[in-house]
Order: C-alpha cells, then structure tokens, then sequence
C-alpha cells in the first residue's frame, strides 16, 4: 500500500476498479466487508449518477455497468465526493474532491465476450459502450495531463534559458 501512498502524494492521476476501489477505500480508513446478503453481486447493473457530483471524468446520469465483487466500501471516504451509487452498492462509485483519483467497484473493462467465457450473465442489448466511454475519457484526462506536465517542463526550460 505504501507505494500506492506515495504515487497519490505525488498526484498521480488514479482510475481504481474494483478491488482497487476496495483498496482506495480502506487507505482512507473506510471499512470494506461482504455484501449484506453475503453472496457475490455478478451480471450488469444500472448505476445512477449522483446530482451534483463531479468528478475529472464525464460520466453520464444512468450507465450500466459489469459488477463482479464479494466485497464492498460501507462508507464515502473522507475527501471524496460520492459519484455513482447502483443496486445494493450505494457506494458504487467515488471521486476524491481535490486529486485525481476515481474509484469504481464495477468493471468498465469487461466486455460482453469477456463475461460470456466466466460465465457472467449479460443482457444481448449490452455492448459495454459505458465502460468502454470512462476508460476512454480517463485515458484523455492521462493525456491532458502528460500535455500540461510536457509545457510546464518546456517553460521552465525557457525560463532557465533566459537566466542564463
């Protein structure tokens, strides 16, 4: 945990999923334990964008999303904003308020063949177009990011030039 530690000191930007929103929850002294009805949460889940919340990525009001966990955050984090909530995970998905760290207990990677062969049931109609859209805009705020990172290095560059 104590590089984890180090690269959100460091402002590292954050995309935690699943187990990953699990550890990013208990760093902030948030307790993580079994589902209420103690069985494992599988299949596609509508996931209901909270109003108001914000978050450096663009997430749409209603989206739906693989959810594959034992295991859930029972609180918001201290600093965080609650983002997404979604049938028996009212925590579904947080936002920390001043770094750039996004945590969500679904899996936007999974695709529907990926569920197919584990045996995850999904609707036909479901394309996994939402997963697919945050991981798409995370990857765009990681190239804002290396973006601004690259012209600050360039400045300063330009700076030291001109002192010298």
């Amino acid at each position: 945990i104590k590089w984890l530690q180090q690269k959100i000191e460091q402002g590292v930007p954050l995309f935690a999923i699943c187990f990953g929103h699990q550890l990013v929850a208990h760093m902030f002294v948030v307790k993580v334990a079994r589902n209420v009805d103690q069985t494992k949460y599988t299949g596609v889940r509508r996931h209901l964008r909270v109003s108001g919340a914000k978050s450096f990525l663009s997430i749409p009001t209603e989206l739906d999303l693989t959810v594959s966990h034992y295991e859930q955050a029972q609180s918001l984090p201290a600093g965080f904003e609650l983002v997404l909530t979604a049938p028996n995970t009212p925590f579904a998905a947080f936002s920390h308020r001043e770094k750039p760290i996004f945590t969500l207990q679904a899996h936007p990677e999974f695709t529907p063949l990926f569920c197919g062969g584990r045996g995850i049931a999904v609707p036909d109609s479901f394309s996994n177009d939402h997963g697919i859209g945050l991981l798409h805009d995370f990857f765009q705020f990681l190239q804002k990011s290396v973006w601004q990172i690259k012209r600050k290095i360039e400045e300063a560059c330009i700076e030291a030039f001109f002192l010298f």
